[in-house]
């Protein structure tokens, strides 16, 4: 997927950080969003407890500011329609898709800031029917490429 729009912001100890949105059939330059006042926060959803969980998921919360073009391009998606890649300096950090039913917007005297919430790939498989689990080879074993096919 081409990056379409794009968040730089710096983080506390001021290193340079940048949320990637990305969609399949884009082509040209990408447009910068601005973030809002506290841009990214990732949050996993385990505990200590968790150690032997086959699937820990993480989603991160993004905060812009109001830009009508992103909101009319993201307002009829389908979740696994718009990639997030999050980068901490030259690092990928974090990748996932935008959930689309998951939108907070805020009005407020300072402007219109909109809360998007992301999940990760692996959030995907809990819940998800096993359908694909029918493509096992003579061990019982599901290859990578079939799971990696059913996540992206």
């Amino acid at each position: 997927m081409a990056t379409k729009y794009y968040i730089p912001f710096y983080d506390l100890d001021g290193n340079a950080c940048q949320i990637d949105f990305g969609f399949a059939d884009y082509i040209g330059d990408p447009i910068q969003l601005e973030g809002g006042a506290n841009p990214l926060t990732i949050s996993y959803n385990g505990t200590p407890d968790d150690l032997f969980q086959q699937i820990i998921t993480s989603k991160a919360s993004i905060v812009i500011n109001y830009h009508e073009q992103f909101l009319n391009d993201t307002r009829d998606i389908d979740d696994k329609d718009v990639s997030v890649n999050i980068q901490y300096g030259n690092n990928l950090k974090w990748v996932g898709f935008l959930i689309a039913d998951l939108r907070a917007e805020t009005f407020d005297q300072t402007g219109y800031e909109v809360e998007l919430t992301c999940g990760e790939p692996c959030s995907y498989l809990k819940g998800l029917q096993r359908d694909f689990l029918q493509e096992t080879d003579i061990y019982g074993f599901v290859s990578l490429d079939t799971l990696i096919r059913e996540l992206f």
